[in-house]
Parts: C-alpha cells; structure tokens; sequence
C-alpha cells in the first residue's frame, strides 16, 4: 500500500498581529503544506499572560478566506470555552467561507488559569469528558439530522434547525 504522507504546521499567534498571522498563512498555502492549525486559548499559554492573542474561530474564518488550498483547524476546539451548537455553526461557517477546507477538532478544555482569568468553570475531568461527549453526540447530529431536540445532563436543544448543511460530508 503506498503511503501519503501529509505535512502540516501548528502556527503561534502570541504576540502577532494580524497581517502577520495572515502571513505566515498564505506562506504555508503557497508552500504547498496540507494543513495549518491555531490552538483555542484564550492568551498565550507558553508565556506571559500579558503577551497579545488573537481569538481562534474569529481568525480562523479570516484565514480561511484568504487561502486557497491549505485546510484550516483549530487544534482543539476546548468545549469548556462555547456550547456545541454555537461551535457547529462557527465550524459550518468556515467550512463555506474555506469551500470545505476546515477540519474540526474537540478536546475537553485544560488549562486552569486560563479558566479562571476569563470566568469559564473547568469541572473536574469525569465531568470535562462527560460534557465532551454529549457535545460530539450534538455536533454529529446536528451534521446529519434537520432538527435537533437534545435534552441532556449539560446541553439542551429544542428544535434546533442546522442550516446551511456543511460544504463537506464527514
């Protein structure tokens, strides 16, 4: 079986500006890398908490509107930070601004200072995992059914209508 071997970068945007994140991002498309990712935090997690961060989603949509080929991802999306439903349309709509180039990941959440500085609650990690696969449940549902009724232990949905439909099909 041959192989085909994908090569992709996880690029920083602590302390950079958007024309230099946009940068680095159409250097990587025109280099001919498969994948790009950003990471969902909320401030720099290596350094110093005052270093400036751009919001993933937010820039992710952006890039993706000004590349061509490279597909685009948050690596990962922490589902402490946004409810499923509200990730499922920022996905779907960067699923259509890239022509179907986004590739959508989701973790529990971790980083507890991070948490506590911007007021999200970091439950314990049974309950992190707990909340994670009630939204995976969500998120796919959401994908494949017209409306969504979802009554969980952590999320709700009554009649929730997904539309546009994403550009792929998972």
């Amino acid at each position: 079986m041959p192989l085909d071997p994908r090569f992709g970068l996880f690029m920083s945007r602590a302390s950079k500006s958007w024309p230099q994140v946009r940068d680095e991002f159409l250097m990587a498309d025109e280099l001919g890398f498969d994948h790009a990712w950003l990471v969902d935090h909320l401030l720099d997690t290596d350094g110093p908490p005052e270093l400036p961060c751009l919001e993933a989603w937010t820039l992710l949509a952006a890039l993706a509107a000004v590349t061509t080929r490279l597909r685009l991802g948050v690596l990962v999306s922490s589902n402490t930070f946004r409810n499923p439903a509200l990730l499922a349309k920022e996905a779907v709509t960067v699923d259509h601004v890239s022509g179907g180039r986004l590739i959508l990941g989701v973790g529990t959440g971790w980083h507890a200072d991070e948490h506590r500085r911007y007021g999200f609650d970091l439950p314990e990690p049974v309950e992190r995992v707990d909340r994670l696969e009630e939204a995976v449940e969500i998120l796919v549902r959401l994908q494949e059914e017209p409306r969504v009724t979802f009554d969980g232990r952590h999320y709700r949905l009554d009649d929730a209508v997904f539309e546009p439909r994403p550009v792929q099909r998972p």
